[in-house]
């Protein structure tokens, strides 16, 4: 077992979510594998939340070190592991100032399998923890840490995770529920319990908004109802950290086309409707794929009936900026996902399903623009499928 070593620059930063954060630190670790003929880590949800409890702690203390526990509180079965910990960078030049140091170089290029990340910012004062292991095979919660998944009900109502591997892949999909053919309206909804592990919200078919909360092995662990009254409705959007309060937060269009914005207030309470926005019965699909245009605030993107998509930047206070006009041809698609960073590269992706079951990714832009990334799967006739909520 190998720690890694200490350091604690001064830099200045724009205050960043903690999911891209870390889908950035995932995706510049694994960028310098792949350049040094590594393999790509695997991000785990039950280890993201030791790195996450531990970079918590650093800054309640105020000061950087090590956990002593790390190696026990990961998931036993390892056959090595180590720990990378910094103070003061920004998330964006993290990774490379570890690469700079030969002790945290050797812990970002060793042979490990997993990883987890963690990171806090408190007054301006940044840090950040990985845990790294090697483990023989996969473990319960792969994939579920960075958030890149997709949801899908089948058409005998047994609802699977499909996790993404971080790299453009699926890993082994989970079965994590049955029942959901009476769900009339399901979204993954990101972490609004305040937990650390992404949720779902479904409609039943009393009308009531149902919570299910998720766990550290990307299941879901229980459900509440959260109220009644929403049979008006006929989407449901995880909108991520709309109101920029660090909360994630949950929209839903009603039959009228109105769009109404319900903000997470922390512990599975969402706040009053506020309406954000009419005349959204026009738009054919409505994702939350995260910042897409890279200002430090969630984005909506949306297909109208002439299969133009369209991004409607967040203002970071619950409301948009005017729209503009990111793609057109998106008709060809039944159904369009957001399934966090599927491919890697620290930006949010796309996911397009073809009449035939073919599933398609498109990258995103730091100017809010999509490219084709390919296909990435067949067979997907026959589910409902839907992202993880943006963060």
């Amino acid at each position: 077992m190998v720690l890694g070593l200490a350091m604690v620059p001064a830099a200045p930063a724009h205050a960043v979510t903690e999911a891209a954060a870390t889908a950035r630190i995932h995706a510049d670790t694994n960028a310098h594998r792949s350049s040094n003929g590594r393999a790509p880590l695997v991000r785990n949800a039950q280890m993201d939340a030791v790195a996450a409890a531990w970079s918590d702690v650093q800054c309640n203390r105020g000061e950087m070190g090590h956990n002593p526990r790390f190696a026990q509180q990961i998931p036993s079965g390892w056959s090595a592991a180590a720990e990378n910990v910094a103070r003061g960078y920004s998330y964006d030049r993290v990774v490379a100032a570890w690469i700079g140091s030969p002790g945290h170089n050797a812990n970002l290029l060793g042979s490990y399998t997993h990883i987890g990340i963690g990171y806090c910012e408190r007054n301006g004062d940044r840090y950040y923890t990985q845990v790294f292991a090697r483990y023989p095979g996969s473990l319960p919660g792969d994939g579920a840490a960075g958030g890149s998944a997709v949801l899908a009900i089948a058409s005998n109502g047994v609802l699977y995770r499909y996790p993404g591997t971080g790299s453009g892949s699926f890993g082994a999909r989970q079965q994590v529920g049955v029942g959901w053919g009476a769900m009339s309206l399901v979204t993954g909804v990101g972490d609004i319990t305040g937990d650390g592990y992404r949720d779902v919200v479904a409609r039943d078919a009393r009308g009531r908004l149902v919570l299910y909360a998720g766990s550290a092995t990307g299941g879901l662990s229980r459900s509440a109802v959260v109220g009644p009254g929403w049979a008006r409705m006929n989407l449901l959007i995880g909108a991520g950290d709309f109101t920029g309060d660090g909360r994630a937060d949950l929209m839903a269009r009603d039959t009228s086309g109105r769009l109404w914005l319900y903000a997470g207030r922390g512990g599975g309470q969402l706040a009053g409707a506020v309406q954000i926005g009419v005349g959204w019965g026009t738009r054919t699909a409505i994702v939350a794929p995260g910042d897409v245009n890279a200002d430090g605030h969630a984005d909506i993107v949306a297909r109208d009936t002439g299969g133009r998509l369209w991004l409607y930047p967040g203002r970071g206070d619950g409301r948009f900026q005017s729209a503009r006009q990111v793609g057109h041809g998106w008709q060809i698609f039944d159904a369009i996902v957001a399934p966090g960073d599927f491919s890697g590269d620290g930006l949010p992706d796309l996911l397009g399903r073809t009449s035939s079951g073919a599933l398609m990714l498109y990258t995103s832009t730091a100017s809010g623009t999509w490219r084709s990334g390919g296909q990435v799967g067949v067979g997907w006739r026959g589910f409902r499928i839907l992202g993880p909520g943006a963060d």
